[in-house]
C-alpha cells in the first residue's frame, strides 16, 4: 500500500494512503494539512516523559498513538471501532520502526465483557459511542468487546506506577469510566486530558464527573491552537461547555 509523510511538530510519521475517499484521508487533509486538533499535539509535548507509559483512550487512525510514540516511553491505544482498527493497523505498518505502541481492541468500560457500540455517523469516523441519549431506528450497530481500565492494564503487565498520562477521548463514556477508575487516579494521579462531551451527558452527570476529577487533581487547564495554556475552574468548564482539559498535579 502507498503511504505518505507527513511532519507535525517534531515528529516525521507515515500514513496509509487509501485514497481521497476513505477515512484515512484524514490524516492528510487534517492532521498534516490544517490546524485541527493542534492544541492537543501542544499538550503532549508539555507532558511529554520518556520514562513513562501514556494510555491512549480512542485511539482512532492511529494519529495521536503514533505521535505520542514519539513522546512517551510506550503507548497502549484502546480502539474498538474494526473501520478505524483497519486503518489503525495500517498507520502503524507504514511505521516499522515505531515498536512502542500495543493497540488493545477494545472498548475501556465499567465491566468485562462485550457491549454494543452505536455510530452517530458512520462507524470510522471518530464519533462512534457506548452511550447515546436518544438511540435511533435507523442507529448503526455493533457488538465490541470491553474491558475495565484495571483489568486492561493487568492483562497487558503495564505496571500502574509506569502510567504518567492517560488521553480519554471516549464519547461519553468518560461519566462512567473516570469513576470505575477513581480509585487509581486519587492514588496516582497521573496527568488526565479528558474530552468532556457535554452532549453525551447530561448536566448532573458532567458535574459529579468534574466534582470527582478536580477533588483528585491540584488544578485543570486548557490549550488553544497556539499553545498558551489557562487555568480553568468547575464552573468554567461547565458554563462554557469546554471539552478538552487536562487535569494535572504540574
Amino acid at each position: 500500500m502507498l503511504k505518505k509523510e507527513i511532519m507535525k511538530h517534531d515528529v516525521l510519521l507515515s500514513f496509509a494512503d487509501f485514497g481521497e475517499g476513505d477515512i484515512n484521508n484524514f490524516c492528510f487533509t487534517h492532521f498534516g494539512g490544517s490546524n485541527w486538533e493542534e492544541h492537543s499535539f501542544y499538550i503532549f509535548d508539555k507532558f511529554r516523559d520518556k520514562n513513562k507509559v501514556m494510555i491512549d483512550m480512542g485511539g482512532w487512525l492511529g494519529i495521536t498513538p503514533l505521535y505520542c510514540s514519539q513522546k512517551f516511553n510506550s503507548v497502549v491505544a484502546f480502539e474498538c471501532d474494526k473501520v478505524a482498527l483497519k486503518r489503525f493497523h495500517a498507520n502503524l505498518n507504514a511505521n516499522p520502526k515505531i515498536t512502542n505502541v500495543n493497540v488493545i481492541e477494545e472498548a475501556v468500560w465499567i465491566e468485562n465483557g462485550e457491549i454494543e457500540l452505536y455510530a452517530q455517523g458512520e462507524f470510522g469516523d471518530s464519533e462512534s459511542t457506548l452511550v447515546i441519549l436518544e438511540p435511533s431506528d435507523d442507529g448503526k450497530i455493533n457488538s465490541v468487546k470491553c474491558s475495565t481500565f484495571l483489568s486492561a492494564m493487568n492483562n497487558q503487565r503495564i505496571s500502574l506506577r509506569d502510567i504518567g498520562f492517560i488521553k480519554m477521548d471516549i464519547e461519553g463514556s468518560e461519566a462512567k469510566v473516570i469513576f470505575d477508575m477513581q480509585n487509581y487516579l486519587s492514588a496516582y494521579k497521573p496527568t488526565l486530558y479528558i474530552s468532556i462531551h457535554h452532549h453525551l451527558i447530561d448536566d448532573l452527570g458532567v458535574l459529579n464527573l468534574l466534582t470527582l476529577l478536580f477533588s483528585i487533581y491540584l488544578k485543570a487547564i486548557i490549550f488553544n491552537a497556539n499553545g498558551d495554556e489557562q487555568e480553568v475552574s468547575k464552573a468554567d468548564i461547565i458554563n462554557n461547555k469546554l471539552g478538552d482539559c487536562v487535569f494535572t498535579q504540574k
